[in-house]
């Protein structure tokens, strides 16, 4: 099956029906809700989500995947996969519940992970990341930092690791190998990861 993207094309290997499920264990992870408050707090029955049967997931309905992008300001599910308007972490403002790290002054801030840019690392989408700043960062170190990414155009966040002059990927997947300079005159970095936690991706 093709896709045809920004003019482009891209081979999607993954059964649609296949990506709508990691997509919304994505989503799971990423609020920290089980599979029924995910889709009654975006206005829908508590069942519609358990969509598998003994042949396997059917995958959502065009509305039902609408419903989700709008309540909680996603891409879908097909640009989540392929990593369009997705950025690597999000800040968050307070800890969802169950989340035990919390930021203690103004030098520390929490985020989400959303890809696999660091997931040799260890960090996977869903994780929750506290950061700390400081004057200057070891090399190694997981670091977040807004850059301007001259393929998309755009300011976004990234997850990197740290390597003196550059920040370099995690990953062995293709949508995350971009390479950043560490120059101050091109990105910003809110901090080093200090400590992580992940949920429990619960179903029910």
């Amino acid at each position: 099956m093709y896709w045809l993207i920004d003019s482009r094309i891209v081979c999607v290997v993954k059964k649609t029906a296949d990506i709508q499920s990691d997509w919304v264990d994505w989503l799971m992870a990423t609020y920290g809700l089980a599979i029924g408050p995910l889709a009654t707090n975006a206005g829908m029955a508590h069942t519609t989500l358990k969509r598998k049967d003994k042949d396997g997931f059917k995958g959502f309905s065009v509305k039902i995947i609408d419903t989700l992008k709008k309540h909680y300001n996603a891409p879908g599910p097909i640009e989540w996969s392929l990593g369009y308007g997705v950025e690597d972490v999000s800040p968050l403002k307070t800890a969802p519940e169950g989340v035990m790290i919390k930021p203690e002054g103004d030098n520390q801030s929490l985020w989400v992970v959303n890809t696999r840019a660091c997931s040799l690392k260890g960090y996977v989408p869903g994780d929750y990341i506290l950061l700390e700043r400081s004057e200057a960062y070891e090399t190694g170190s997981v670091v977040v930092a807004r850059v301007y990414d001259m393929g998309d155009r755009r300011e976004k966040n990234v997850l990197r690791i740290y390597r003196d002059t550059y920040l370099v990927p995690g990953s062995t997947d293709d949508r995350d190998h971009d390479v950043y300079s560490t120059d101050p005159a091109t990105l910003t970095i809110f901090g080093a990861a200090v400590l992580s936690m992940r949920l429990p991706r619960a179903r029910g």
